[in-house]
């Protein structure tokens, strides 16, 4: 609803608010202000949006109307939960920052204060991706079973939900960790279930890391041609998305194969389109 339909709506219960007050309609008056409470709730004003729901509820009380009592229980709780999923999302968003800035503490407990009050509002979704926060965070400090748990139980979650993208970055998480821990089988099959949703979904930055990972793996295995096809897959998106960072990681992954190959100058030439985009 725009802004302009809330202002219209609010005036419409608060003339038919002034008109049950004339009248002392006191059932009327409970619905107008169960109205204007429904109309400051997804505005965000939620004190005001509670002020009216307590006036509708003390007059429903009054005129013992228990459906109109049960509606503004309702819109009470609704507001708290919404309270409350306002707050668990910005703790989760300075986790964000305090990972992608390296201070890992910070992040896991803004996750941790997220994932709390999702619980508590019962937010699967804002759950999930809580915990796939953590798991991001403990992987960055090498706890990989931790990071392990915390992936699972955000991938749980993301299949509760049918969130498809969330059960992508799961897995993809997940398959870094088996790499990491030197499982490649374990990690190749979680890199290409993620792959899989990635480009179902059309997140081209997740089909990137999904074909980096698989590159790595290959790489690690020895199996050099494979590897290159997928550091090449993951360029050529990384590209297509602006992502220069993730460019320089392929390249660099790719001018290594080279060495590996023998191919110096090609390795190179890499190597220095590599510093080039990292700067």
């Amino acid at each position: 609803m725009s802004q302009g339909k809330y202002e219209d709506a609010m005036n419409n219960h608060k003339l038919s608010l002034s008109l049950f007050q004339n009248t002392s309609d006191e059932s009327g008056q409970a619905k107008a202000y169960l109205g204007m409470g429904n109309v400051h709730k997804p505005q965000g004003k939620y004190e005001d949006s509670t002020n009216n729901y307590q006036h509708a509820l003390s007059l429903f009380q009054k005129t013992g109307d228990e459906s109109g009592q049960a509606n503004a229980y309702h819109g009470m709780g609704n507001v708290h939960k919404s309270q409350g999923n306002s707050r668990a999302k910005a703790y989760h968003g300075m986790g964000d920052v305090h990972l992608n800035k390296g201070k890992y503490e910070d992040a896991i407990n803004n996750y941790q204060h997220a994932l709390s009050l999702f619980q508590k509002t019962g937010d699967e979704s804002g759950q999930a991706n809580a915990y796939l926060g953590i798991g991001e965070v403990h992987k960055s400090q090498g706890k990989y079973e931790d990071a392990m748990n915390n992936y699972q139980h955000a991938l749980s979650l993301f299949q509760k939900t049918g969130d498809e993208s969330g059960q992508a970055n799961a897995y993809l998480g997940i398959g870094k960790v088996h790499k990491s821990q030197g499982k490649y089988e374990d990690a190749m099959n979680n890199y290409q279930h993620a792959l899989s949703l990635f480009q179902k979904t059309g997140d081209e930055s997740g089909q990137a890391d999904a074909y980096l990972g698989m590159g790595e793996v290959h790489s690690f295995q020895g199996k050099y041609e494979d590897a290159m096809n997928n550091f090449q897959h993951a360029l050529s998106l990384f590209q297509k998305t602006g992502d220069e960072s993730g460019q320089a990681k392929a390249m660099l992954a790719i001018a290594l194969i080279h060495i590996t190959c023998g191919n110096f100058q090609e390795a190179q030439e890499c190597s220095r389109k590599s510093l080039h985009l990292e700067k």
